[in-house]
């Protein structure tokens, strides 16, 4: 008997070193698993057009646990799964320490505030070219998350691989131990035998049991909702190529670089695993022992049909137009649009106006008649969705009040369009037409980093100097110079050490470190007090008088577009989308009796 307990021993170091080594292999695939599902997922979400984040259902919540919640689940769904299907009890005691080790590593890292904050600020995200800043961001996070589950999964393993070796050392102690009793006291071999192997079948079904408890299931329907994003391109990703199982590379291989047939197989094959035996299943749960993992999302509908993403920031097609040639002509031309999501409401009935190099513009109208939209369609942000019809007809001029003048007879799709020099901007390269223009919104968009950085995101290869020039041309400077530590002091989240006067002027500094040929202020005064509204409308006048760009101002307080060089008015009386029904300067449009123009500034004034 000793020298088969003797056996057993060197059994149970074998096991440990190799369950040690099996854990560690797919404990690390499960891992990388999820930093390729995390970056891609990332990467495809913040890629999307703006009318994506519009829907109810992609709100910030719900993507930020697609991220977390859901590629958890698929981790335990194939890699966490293969494993179980091996192995017995051991796996509830080990498998939930891994759970609560990768649930604290989740809870370290900032990916999901790097996430937050990015789509909170989507369309500065967006107007900015920062995906590419922000994805770089998010995927060293990840990297630094996966050093640090690597690590936890050697530890893992050695602990798994011991536990896995305890039963053959166990088994050595019952020889050893049943041996001692047959010689000493005469007991008989056979019932020595019997209770032994009884308790290693017990032992054996209840590991058993493991088996039919895992998320394979809900690892299926996570899976859905992370290709759903996924599939939300205009452009090729390596990621979804079925190029491993075209050519035969061995399934190994999945686990680096996984094509979404195999994640999806793997997943539907566990899933009938788990099916078939639903009642083991349900008995194993009702012990309290089932994983812990959980999905929030299992009652938000699946997509099935995932449609490409319209206006995606990496599409390299287009016409490049260099800021040196762009003029500054901006027309809208009979546009007509209405919101993806909001299909049944029209925002505009033939808008037509024009912007002349150097010159500035201000859009007025009462709330809701869609002078915001404006901003959106230039930025392209939305497109005008055409049929391929045409239409032949005038382009307006309107170069005064109440009057449109049939100058030219063009051919205009069917929901009009804007051009930047002729050029329809559907056809320009998406980066190439954001980098032409300046953003500075009503709520400015800060993000958790230095005042410098902030800045600098607009132009990643800017010098301090041109740093410090931005913020002096935004006024910015003085206040900045007074922090003990300048330009390195931190903002906080959301810019949240400033004041509201502060962060506007940053944002201002931002849009014009990149010396666009077009500054769109929309509502930039409108949030803020009135001393912080004086300083930061003081500072957009000494930007605006230098003519060196076209300017466009969305006013909300009619006493900042006085001094503009055309006032566009639109009105939406009839409720069929709103329209330009006067144009001119102040004084031109005040000269009208009972114009619109007229009476919101008499509104504006209480009635004088």
């Amino acid at each position: 008997s000793s020298f088969w307990s003797l056996i057993f021993v060197a059994m149970a170091g074998c096991q440990l070193l190799v369950e040690s080594s099996k854990f560690m292999a797919i404990e690390a695939s499960g891992y990388k698993l999820i930093s390729l599902l995390r970056g891609q997922t990332f990467t495809q979400t913040i890629h999307q057009e703006v009318g994506f984040f519009d829907r109810q259902e992609n709100n910030v919540g719900y993507l930020t646990g697609v991220l977390s919640s859901d590629v958890l689940l698929v981790k335990t769904g194939s890699a966490g799964n293969a494993l179980a299907m091996t192995q017995g009890l051991a796996a509830v005691v080990t498998g939930e320490g891994a759970n609560k080790k990768a649930e604290k590593v989740e809870d370290r890292d900032t990916a999901a505030f790097v996430m937050s904050e990015a789509l909170n600020g989507i369309r500065i995200v967006s107007a900015f070219g920062l995906e590419p800043h922000f994805t770089e961001r998010y995927q060293s996070v990840l990297l630094r998350t996966l050093k640090e589950e690597e690590r936890a999964a050697a530890l893992l393993g050695f602990f798994w691989g011991f536990s896995q070796g305890a039963q053959y050392a166990l088994q050595a102690l019952i020889f050893w131990y049943g041996g001692q009793i047959v010689s000493s006291e005469g007991k008989n071999p056979l019932e020595i035998m019997q209770t032994t192997f009884a308790l290693m079948f017990a032992g054996s079904s209840i590991g058993q049991a493991v088996l039919f408890s895992s998320d394979a299931g809900k690892a299926e329907k996570a899976s859905e909702r992370i290709f759903c994003i996924l599939d939300r391109s205009t452009v090729e990703l390596d990621f979804l190529r079925f190029d491993l199982l075209t050519f035969g590379v061995h399934p190994s291989a999945l686990f680096l670089s996984p094509p979404r047939s195999a994640v999806a197989l793997a997943l539907k094959f566990l899933s009938s695993v788990e099916r078939s035996a639903e009642g083991v299943s349900g008995n194993w749960k009702k012990t309290g022992i089932a994983s812990q993992t959980t999905c929030s999302l299992a009652a938000v509908p699946l997509c099935f049909e995932s449609q490409p993403s319209k206006i995606d920031s990496r599409d390299t097609g287009g016409k490049v137009i260099d800021a040196k040639d762009f003029s500054g002509l901006v027309r809208v031309e009979k546009v007509r649009f209405r919101y993806p999501e909001r299909p049944n409401i029209p925002v505009y009935q033939e808008l037509s106006f024009e912007m002349k190099p150097g010159e500035t513009v201000a859009l007025v109208g009462a709330s809701g008649c869609g002078k915001s939209t404006v901003v959106q369609l230039l930025e392209r942000f939305y497109d005008l969705e055409n049929s391929s019809g045409v239409e032949t007809g005038a382009s307006s001029d309107p170069s005064g009040p109440r009057t449109a003048d049939a100058t030219r007879e063009v051919e205009l799709p069917r929901n009009g369009r804007i051009t930047l020099d002729g050029i329809d901007i559907r056809e320009i390269n998406i980066q190439s037409l954001r980098s032409l223009i300046g953003l500075v919104g009503q709520e400015p968009v800060l993000f958790s980093m230095s005042v410098a950085d902030n800045i600098r995101y607009a132009k990643p290869e800017a010098t301090l100097e041109e740093v410090v020039h931005a913020a002096k041309l935004a006024n910015a400077d003085s206040f900045i110079s007074t922090f003990p530590d300048g330009y390195d002091t931190q903002v906080g989240k959301g810019g949240s050490q400033l004041s509201g006067g502060q962060k506007q002027r940053i944002a201002i500094a931002r849009a014009l470190l990149t010396q666009p040929r077009m500054l769109i202020l929309d509502e930039a005064t409108s949030a803020l007090d009135a001393e912080s509204e004086r300083i930061v409308q003081a500072t957009l006048d000494n930007v605006i008088a230098t003519k060196e760009r076209v300017t466009l101002m969305i006013a909300h307080r009619l006493s900042t577009v006085r001094d503009a060089d055309k006032i566009v008015v639109l009105s939406n009386e009839d409720k069929r989308g709103s329209q330009v029904v006067e144009v001119g300067t102040h004084d031109e449009l005040m000269a009208i009796p009972d114009g619109v123009y007229r009476h919101l500034v008499k509104v504006a004034e209480g009635g004088k």
